[in-house]
C-alpha cells in the first residue's frame, strides 16, 4: 500500500511538472533562456534564438505574452501550476538588422544596450521600458510605420538613459522621418535625449506624462497629455510646439518661435523663449480677452461718433 501511494504521488508530480513545462512553452516564447525566481519569470532573449525565431521573415515580428491570469478557466489553472508570477522578455545587447514590430500582453518588455536599424512599432503591450539603446535610419522607407519609431496602446512606457538620435554614420542617401509617434496611459522619462536638429517630430499623447532631466528636440513637438510633471528639462523645436494639458499643471521653459499651450499662442520673453504653466496661460488668456475688449470698445466708440457726424 505504502509503495502504492509512492507510485502515485511520484506519478502526480511527473504529471505536475509536465504540465508546468508545457504551459511556459505555449506562453512564453522560445526566443532565449527561461529563468524561473520566486516572484517572477524572466525569459533572457539572446540572438541566436531571436534570429530562429524569426526566420526567413523580413522583419522581426515579435508576439511577447506572459501568464493570462484575466480569463476565466486559464487563471485558475496557472494558478493552480503556481505560474500566477509576472513574466519579463529582457533584450540585451541585441542587433535588431531589420525592423521590429510587436505585439504583448501580461509582460513587460526590456529592450537595454539594444541596435535599431529601420525602426520599431509597438501596436499593443503592457509595460515596455527602454534604456541606453542605439537607433540607425539610413532612409525614408519604412517597413511597419510611417515613422522610425511608433508606440501604440501601452500602459506604461519608459525610457531611462536614452539618446534617440539617428547614428547611422555614412552619408545619406534618401531624406529620413526620423522621430517618434508615443502613445501611453502613463510615460516616464528619465536621464534622455530625445532627437536633434534632424528630428522631424515628436508626438505624445498619455494621461501621465513624468520627465525628469531630459531633453526633447525636433522639428514640431507636440504634446497632449491630462498630467505633465517637468523636472530640469527643456523642450526646443526649430518650427513650434503644441502643449494640450487638461490638467494645466505644466511648468517647464520651451524654446519655439511659436507656442501653443491648451490652445492659446503664448507670447515669449523674445522670439523663442516661453516660460510655460499655468499661471502665465491665465495670464496670456486675459490679455487676450482685454484686447478684444478694447477692439468692441473701439468700434462701438466710432459707430456712436459716426451716427453723430
Amino acid at each position: 500500500m505504502k509503495n502504492t501511494n509512492r507510485i502515485k504521488r511520484y506519478i502526480s508530480k511527473k504529471i505536475y511538472d509536465k504540465l508546468r513545462q508545457e504551459y511556459l512553452k505555449y506562453y512564453i516564447s522560445n526566443i532565449g533562456r527561461i529563468v524561473e525566481e520566486e516572484d517572477k519569470i524572466i525569459c533572457y532573449v539572446d540572438q541566436k534564438s531571436l534570429e530562429k525565431y524569426k526566420g526567413n521573415n523580413p522583419i522581426y515580428e515579435l508576439k511577447l505574452y506572459g501568464m493570462n491570469q484575466v480569463t476565466d478557466g486559464i487563471k485558475e489553472q496557472v494558478k493552480k501550476l503556481g505560474l500566477d508570477k509576472p513574466v519579463y522578455y529582457i533584450f540585451d545587447g541585441i542587433n535588431f538588422n531589420t525592423a521590429v514590430k510587436l505585439v504583448s500582453r501580461w509582460a513587460t518588455i526590456v529592450f537595454k544596450n539594444c541596435t535599431f536599424n529601420k525602426g520599431i512599432n509597438v501596436l499593443w503591450c503592457d509595460n515596455i521600458v527602454f534604456e541606453n539603446n542605439k537607433y540607425i535610419d539610413w532612409a525614408n522607407i519604412y517597413f511597419t510605420s510611417d515613422i522610425f519609431m511608433n508606440i501604440n496602446r501601452v500602459n506604461e512606457l519608459t525610457f531611462i538613459n536614452e539618446e534617440f538620435k539617428n547614428s547611422y554614420e555614412y552619408t545619406k542617401i534618401y531624406d529620413t522621418n526620423f522621430g517618434m509617434r508615443l502613445n501611453a496611459k502613463r510615460l516616464n522619462i528619465t536621464n534622455c535625449i530625445f532627437g536633434d536638429a534632424t528630428t522631424t517630430w515628436i508626438n505624445i499623447i498619455s494621461e501621465e506624462t513624468r520627465l525628469y532631466n531630459s531633453n526633447l528636440k525636433a522639428k514640431e513637438i507636440h504634446l497632449n497629455s491630462e498630467s505633465i510633471k517637468s523636472e530640469n528639462s527643456t523642450f526646443m523645436a526649430s518650427d513650434g510646439i503644441e502643449i494640450d494639458n487638461q490638467n494645466s499643471d505644466f511648468n517647464s521653459i520651451v524654446y519655439a518661435p511659436i507656442v501653443f499651450y491648451n490652445s492659446m499662442v503664448l507670447e515669449g520673453k523674445n522670439n523663442n523663449v516661453h516660460e510655460v504653466n499655468s499661471a502665465n496661460a491665465l495670464l496670456n488668456d486675459a490679455r487676450k480677452e482685454f484686447l478684444t475688449k478694447l477692439y468692441e470698445v473701439y468700434n462701438q466708440c466710432r459707430y456712436i461718433n459716426n451716427q453723430k457726424l
